[in-house]
């Protein structure tokens, strides 16, 4: 008995993957399954181009980078004036 599910079994799934290969072939493409694939597709697609073009990965980690840098300068900066006006104006 098991021998003879599994020639059916085998001739099915033969008679499937036929099947399918002919249909992916086919000319025609107002298909249902054809129109799902290409907006899924396109959708998709433009969520990741625009992922990419934005590059967030990449440019999120270079910003905080440059606004920790621009922030040490600053701070740098606001010292040396402190300093500056306390020679300058002894009396404040």
């Amino acid at each position: 008995m098991n021998h003879f599910m599994s020639k059916y079994l085998c001739l099915f799934a033969i008679l499937f993957v036929t099947t399918v290969a002919l249909q992916g072939c086919s000319t025609k493409r107002d298909g249902r399954a054809y129109r799902i694939y290409h907006n899924t597709t396109a959708r998709y697609n433009g969520f990741y181009y625009a992922n990419e073009a934005m590059g967030h990965d990449k440019s999120d980690k270079q910003s905080e980078a440059l606004n920790k840098d621009v922030t040490e300068q600053l701070e740098y900066l606001t010292l040396l004036v402190d300093e500056y006006l306390a020679k300058e104006n002894p009396s404040v």
